[in-house]
């Protein structure tokens, strides 16, 4: 039986998708690249955003369209958008055979068994959430072998005004600290090099339950043999600890490198996001970990036009922005979501004009991006390989302080290596967002 999968979303659906096709494959499911030759077509989607939502919408009634005019015969709809609207959808879409929530996939090789035993006769199902606890130890890794992702929990209990992630995940729910660091030793066994934790708040991992804690966990993880890299994803400002700096301070693999989405800088937008946090700790936190971390790099994104953000106040986190100097930034145009605290605040911007400011915004982090890659010219830098341009000639890299799909590129030239390799470059040239090297022994 053939099949096709899409995914959408952030690398913490991705991580489901790779436990859905590992499933589906031990079902004899063999995945195919184009969905005219599926027998079955898979869409794990998002709904974190209006936008998500419409993208995976999209994606789910172009598939119905190929229902009875192709080889497919069942479409399978997983992840976010059906906890979020999915009873709907089984009610006004007919053709999706299954509606699948983001912590039942497991169910996903029952459903293939019963379409082979029942043929035709299969009836339409919605499998609930949560009828069996998810098991990532088995996953079919989509990312190139020499990097992966690791999910530390589910869900998040922070509840954010604009954020609809409680609604559709539920809230924090810590994997087992054994469960993660076993999960860990097989993914080093198969040769990933570079572990990228994630979670909705990995720096509240643990705080649901009485378990240990990031930072023990992290102690763990480093002791694994054939790891070179941890890099810490999607840390609340509000929770990172003394100890969780101690813990990057300590080891010699955790990248310097953080996530910290700070969303806004105004102490009224903050509260109205209810953000558990104040602008004067913002700016002490971060001066702490650039005191205690030197060569520390920190990402993080901000909400363009959230209720209330007046001239004034956009003008405070564009002065912000001008002077923290973020090493890496990302900013959204705030998207009002039905059943969120923010949905119904006054002092809608409209989104026209928050448009303008995050571009902006962007603009501002492009000319701190452009000097302090200028800054590495002449320096030589650790990179790890992750492909080869056949167009260009180049291996694309990145440095410890980059991750996957989000941040700056290395594009290395003047030798030869390997995928998953790391190499010491000296860096010739740069641009705004990515760096130019050559191959150099140190």
């Amino acid at each position: 039986m053939n099949a096709f999968i899409q995914s959408f979303g952030c690398p913490k659906n991705l991580v489901d998708t790779e436990r859905i096709i590992f499933l589906s494959e031990k079902e004899d499911v063999v995945f195919v690249k184009n969905p005219a030759d599926a027998e079955i077509i898979i869409i794990n989607t998002c709904a974190f955003i209006k936008s998500a939502v419409e993208e995976s919408m999209k994606a789910v009634l172009e598939a119905t369209l190929l229902k009875g005019q192709s080889r497919c015969e069942r479409i399978i709809v997983a992840g976010c958008l059906v906890a979020r609207y999915g009873r709907e959808m089984f009610d006004k879409i007919p053709a999706i055979d299954c509606f699948i929530g983001p912590s039942s996939i497991e169910e996903i090789g029952c459903v293939i068994r019963k379409y082979r035993r029942c043929g035709d006769s299969a009836e339409r199902r919605f499998i609930p959430e949560g009828r069996k606890p998810v098991n990532f130890h088995g996953r079919k890794i989509m990312t190139p072998g020499h990097y992966a992702y690791l999910r530390l929990s589910d869900g998040c209990s922070n509840n954010c005004s604009f954020c609809t992630i409680p609604m559709i995940r539920g809230g924090l729910k810590s994997r087992e600290t054994e469960e993660i660091v076993k999960e860990a030793e097989i993914l080093a066994g198969k040769g990933v090099r570079e572990l990228i934790l994630v979670g909705q708040d990995i720096a509240s991992y643990g705080k649901d339950k009485r378990m240990e804690e990031l930072p023990s966990l992290l102690g763990k993880i480093d002791k694994i043999k054939g790891i070179d890299w941890i890099r810490l994803m999607y840390m609340h400002p509000a929770h990172i600890t003394a100890g969780i700096i101690s813990a990057v301070c300590d080891s010699g693999k955790i990248c310097r490198y953080m996530d910290i989405p700070l969303q806004h800088i105004n102490d009224r937008i903050l509260r109205a996001m209810n953000r558990k946090t104040t602008k004067r700790r913002i700016i002490g936190l971060i001066d702490s970990l650039r005191n205690k971390i030197p060569d520390l790099r920190i990402r993080t994104t901000f909400i363009a036009g959230f209720p209330g953000e007046t001239e004034e106040i956009y003008g405070e986190l564009k002065k912000f922005v001008r002077d923290m100097e973020f090493d890496r930034m990302g900013v959204f145009i705030y998207s009002p979501e039905e059943e969120t605290p923010a949905y119904d605040l006054s002092g809608r911007v409209k989104e026209s004009e928050a448009a303008g400011r995050r571009r902006e915004l962007m603009n501002i982090q492009k000319n701190i991006s452009f000097r302090k890659n200028k800054e590495l010219t002449g320096k030589q830098i650790r990179v790890i390989i992750d492909s080869f341009n056949g167009e260009t000639g180049y291996y694309v890299a990145r440095t410890q302080w980059d991750a996957p799909d989000i941040d700056c590129a290395v594009n290395v030239s003047g030798g030869k290596s390997d995928i998953g390799c790391m190499e010491n470059v000296l860096v010739r040239e740069s641009s705004h967002f990515d760096l130019f090297a050559e191959f150099k022994q140190l």
